[in-house]
């Protein structure tokens, strides 16, 4: 049903701020550039009474990227600013891999991007050692650096010669991990490309955590490369973190949404409505670049992250 996941989908209040570090940093380059009138908005994201300009950025040779949208007007209210890097049911973070950690690091922090804390250092049984440290970026949205010092990046991404790959994936914690692992494993009926724990010493002081972590990952995927979808939870008790699925909502700015092309809206409906899901835009028609017409469907997953499901339509 899933013919691949895109990556994620950022609502913005300052378009040249995302595009700098995405497409100046980052190395996106630009696939599309579209103001949508106030009628495309709301078939497209259930937005109301707002027009918007949305900018797709894809890693040059792949159809993966990012695509920024700025509702006009903009929002007030950003899903994970003065939030916690452990509250949950929203998405946090875009991984991407590094071949150089420090160098990657440094070309950020010449833009002004800066590590959120000091990296973690860390090991798993499948890939052996890691490094992986937190940039702030703009709008709350948060990117993950990650270098493998024991396993080739070819093994997870297909851009492995240059600063940065292309987007790994797209992650959320989660308060209730079994209700999402079921969303992805028998609702979308997608991969567990990888399973995995991390209870380190150097991770829980990234993450600001005055508990003991003891964090349990499971990443979705098609095909068993990137990108995928990650779902986490640092093991904590509920009362430890917060719940942000309230912010999590259009057009709040923020890492907002995981986009998805599939071979049938329709039947992703019919799924999503027999699952009760909650439908945040029913199912329309839109013209979107650089697909052309699309059909169109906005769900809200049971840990509250939004998917955009779309089905380019023949001409």
């Amino acid at each position: 049903m899933i013919q691949s996941i895109d990556g994620p989908l950022v609502v913005t209040g300052n378009l040249a701020r995302q595009r700098e570090m995405f497409e100046g940093v980052f190395g996106l380059t630009l696939a599309a550039d579209q103001e949508l009138d106030a009628a495309s908005v709301k078939a497209l994201f259930g937005v109301p009474d707002r027009a918007a300009r949305t900018v797709l950025l894809q890693t040059q040779g792949t159809s993966i990227g990012v695509r920024l949208i700025q509702f006009s007007p903009s929002s007030g209210v950003a899903v994970r600013e003065g939030a916690r890097p452990i509250d949950a049911d929203a998405l946090k973070v875009i991984d991407f891999m590094v071949p150089d950690f420090e160098k990657a690091v440094a070309a950020l922090s010449a833009r002004g991007f800066k590590l959120a804390a000091p990296p973690a250092e860390y090991a798993t049984p499948e890939d052996g050692r890691f490094t992986e440290g937190h940039i702030e970026g703009p709008d709350g949205v948060v990117c993950a650096l990650l270098k493998m010092h024991d396993t080739p990046l070819s093994k997870y991404v297909s851009v492995n010669d240059r600063m940065f790959s292309e987007i790994l994936g797209v992650s959320a914690p989660v308060s209730d991990r079994e209700a999402a692992l079921a969303f992805y494993r028998d609702a979308l009926k997608l991969e567990t490309v990888l399973s995995y724990e991390i209870a380190n010493e150097s991770f829980q002081k990234m993450l600001g955590s005055r508990e003991k972590t003891l964090l349990r990952g499971a990443n979705f995927g098609v095909g068993g490369k990137g990108p995928m979808i990650g779902v986490i939870h640092y093991g904590l008790p509920s009362s430890a973190f917060r719940s942000l699925r309230g912010r999590s909502v259009l057009p709040n700015r923020g890492l907002q949404a995981i986009r998805l092309s599939v071979g049938s809206v329709d039947e992703v409906a019919r799924i999503a409505a027999s699952a009760r899901l909650e439908i945040a835009a029913p199912v329309a028609e839109a013209l979107v670049f650089p697909q052309g017409r699309v059909k169109s469907v906005l769900i809200r997953a049971p840990h509250g992250v939004l998917h955009h499901f779309t089905e380019t339509l023949k001409a």
